[in-house]
C-alpha cells in the first residue's frame, strides 16, 4: 500500500532505441530515467541493464554490417570501376592494334584473379577485329588500368 501511491518509473524500453541507434548517447537517456526513478523510489538498475545489453548488442550488430556487408559492396564497386579503367585504357591506348596491325572494334576484360600483394590483377581480354579476327590477350593491371602483359 505504501508504494501505492508513487509515480509508476520511466519505461526502459527508450533507452534501448536510443543505444542501438545512436550507440554511447543512450547514456543519457539512461542517466535520465535512472534519475526520475530513483526519485520515484524505484529501481534505477533496469535503465542500466538496458544500457548495457543493448550496447553490446547494437556494436556486434553494427560491426557485423560494417565488416560483412558495407565493405565487400565497396571492394566489389571499387574493383569494378578498376575492371572499366582497365578496359577502356585496354582498348584505347593504341598497343593492342598496334600489335595486331588493324582497328580493335569491341572488347571487354574480365579478371582471372584477386588483387596480388603487388596491387595487380590478372585480367582476360578479348577483342573483335576491323578484318573480322579476334584476339586475346591475359594482361595484369592496377586500379587506374595501368596494364602491362602478363608473362
Amino acid at each position: 500500500m505504501l508504494g501505492e501511491a508513487r509515480p509508476d518509473a520511466p519505461s526502459w524500453r527508450p533507452v534501448v532505441a536510443w543505444t542501438f541507434f545512436f550507440s554511447l548517447l543512450g547514456v543519457v537517456s539512461a542517466m535520465r530515467r535512472s534519475g526520475r526513478a530513483k526519485a520515484y523510489g524505484r529501481p534505477r538498475a533496469p535503465y542500466w541493464v538496458a544500457f548495457l545489453a543493448t550496447a553490446v548488442a547494437g556494436a556486434a550488430f553494427w560491426s557485423f554490417l560494417v565488416v560483412d556487408v558495407a565493405m565487400p559492396i565497396h571492394r566489389s564497386n571499387v574493383e569494378s570501376a578498376a575492371t572499366a579503367a582497365v578496359q577502356a585504357k585496354v582498348i584505347g591506348d593504341g598497343r593492342i592494334e598496334e600489335s595486331v596491325g588493324t582497328k580493335v572494334t569491341s572488347g571487354g576484360c574480365v579478371a582471372t584473379g584477386d588483387r596480388g600483394s603487388d596491387g595487380l590483377r590478372a585480367y582476360d581480354c578479348t577483342f573483335r577485329l576491323a578484318d573480322g579476327r579476334s584476339a586475346a590477350v591475359h594482361i595484369k593491371a592496377d586500379t587506374r588500368g595501368n596494364w602491362e602483359t602478363a608473362k
